[in-house]
């Protein structure tokens, strides 16, 4: 089968065409790294909560500013950050993040102390959880720790956090 030249031309530019518009199309995207958390953060609750050890953490994804993994607290142990263990908070966004454009810290982390089984940090809470409030009432804690406030927060830098 023979083409006239015109026809064979136009043809090899379509490919051509066709072949540069999917190449250039290709987005070239940042690569997101994870960001440890290093050092300690305390409460008055929980007392020191260790956000790195040789075999835990929690981590600050570069691209999303989203956060993962476990805290550890040694008086209520597992703290988590994961989202799939965050639904369900008692107000505004659940998932734990940095925002990247001010570096304020929002979301929930949540104890998983205040669970029955502490390790799976879900399903049903542990029924002799609770604290003495300041106002002297026993009250169940249902292990909800809110990253910010209108009167609080904490600010990421880095992976470095400042802040109350």
């Amino acid at each position: 089968m023979t083409f006239p030249r015109p026809a064979l031309l136009v043809s090899l530019l379509g490919v051509l065409l066709i072949a540069v518009a999917t190449f250039s199309s290709v987005a070239v995207r940042a690569q997101s790294t994870s960001v440890p958390i290093q050092g300690y953060a305390w409460s008055n609750y929980l007392g020191w909560i260790h956000f790195n050890g040789a075999n835990y953490g929690v981590f600050e994804d570069s691209g999303s500013g989203e956060l993962s993994g476990y805290a550890w607290s040694p008086y209520f142990g597992w703290i988590t950050f994961n989202k799939d263990e965050l639904s369900g908070c008692p107000s505004g966004s659940c998932q734990a993040k940095v925002n990247q454009g001010n570096g304020a810290v929002t979301g929930w982390a949540r104890s998983c102390a205040a669970f029955a089984d502490k390790n799976a940090c879900s399903g049903e809470l542990d029924a002799g959880t609770g604290f003495l409030e300041d106002d002297g009432s026993n009250t169940r804690w249902d292990g909800w720790i809110h990253l910010s406030g209108s009167n609080y927060g904490i600010t990421s830098t880095n992976g470095c956090w400042t802040g109350y």
